[in-house]
């Protein structure tokens, strides 16, 4: 199962130390425990497990009305549904369901559905329902105006951080994350890949053109980062088993500062073009730290976003097929 999105995770974490004592332990263990999940694949039990003690969470939290717990672990669902299980459609249905629950009440930690929705929208490519989702936020009672930017993100070592300006503004720390998710939504699944000019490994120019006619997934990717380095052998047969089929593999370092980075390429059998500093791209797809990947087909247009294990293996042979 692939890593949570850094800014969702940082946000319920935080929600998760405010929550009331009597819930503030079982949603840390729940946060630790998809942490662990996030790094491998689990059985069905697991998931059962984990729907278990979602469902114990949320069962307190109705019966003794602790609206912000239930808000907390809700979140946590869809986050279980959308960023490790892939059903984005399942999480906005539930986030959605739970603004329905819970109006007309005062739920100070609702402006967290609100950056859910935003976030799961935008990696399900729909710009005009994220869109819709900042309107409707400005429009609530939960909209926190205070101006903020983000700072980092370049990988593990470089946290995501929003910092508020001296002045004030009309922004809020809650429409920064959906900003970031307005970003994602421009690069779904039929988007145009975008434009760049960088110079890869060797010194050699490679723009988006270099690999006009082939299938291309384009991998930002950290060595640091435990879910993609379990994934290389996998990537690494895919690019050998197709490239004579006209599969090409792009890998981003996110990793800046590491000054051994070509020799982990090279021990790892890392064969393929290789480019040390993206120059703003990662920024303009709405990357910020997390290890991402965009499959991309023959004529630029992106199939696919986060593809890993078997689901890399079917959307590559698909595309080559075409």
């Amino acid at each position: 199962m692939k890593k949570f999105f850094v800014m969702a995770l940082l946000l319920v974490a935080g929600a998760a130390m405010a929550a009331p004592v009597s819930f503030t332990d079982d949603l840390n263990k729940l946060l630790s425990r998809l942490q662990v999940m996030g790094g491998g694949s689990y059985s069905q039990a697991d998931w059962k497990e984990v729907d278990r003690q979602i469902d114990g969470i949320e069962s307190r939290a109705k019966a003794g009305e602790a609206w912000d717990a239930l808000v907390q672990v809700r979140v946590i669902r869809a986050m279980v549904l959308g960023d490790m299980q892939k059903n984005y459609r399942g999480a906005i249905d539930l986030l959605q369901e739970t603004r329905r629950e819970l109006r007309g009440k005062n739920v100070p930690e609702m402006r967290r559905v609100f950056v859910s929705l935003a976030g799961m929208y935008g990696k399900a490519g729909d710009e005009d329902a994220v869109n819709r989702t900042m309107e409707e936020f400005r429009a609530s009672p939960y909209y926190d105006p205070e101006q903020y930017q983000f700072t980092g993100g370049n990988g593990p070592k470089d946290p995501l951080l929003v910092v508020r300006p001296g002045s004030a503004g009309n922004g809020s720390i809650s429409e920064t994350a959906m900003k970031v998710a307005q970003t994602q939504a421009r690069f779904g699944a039929g988007a145009e890949f975008p434009d760049f000019d960088l110079t890869d490994s060797r010194g050699v120019s490679v723009t988006r053109q270099s690999f006009s006619g082939k299938v291309v997934l384009y991998d930002f990717w950290n060595r640091n980062w435990t879910a993609w380095k379990n994934d290389l052998p996998n990537l690494s047969g895919v690019y050998s088993r197709h490239k004579k089929q006209g599969f090409e593999v792009v890998g981003i370092s996110l990793d800046p500062n590491a000054s051994d980075v070509a020799a982990f390429c090279q021990a790892n059998n890392m064969a393929w073009t290789l480019i040390m500093d993206g120059k703003g791209l990662p920024k303009q797809l709405g990357i910020f730290g997390d290890c991402q990947n965009f499959l991309v087909d023959k004529n630029g247009a992106i199939i696919g976003r986060n593809l890993h294990g078997a689901d890399l293996i079917e959307a590559v042979k698909r595309a080559l097929a075409k």
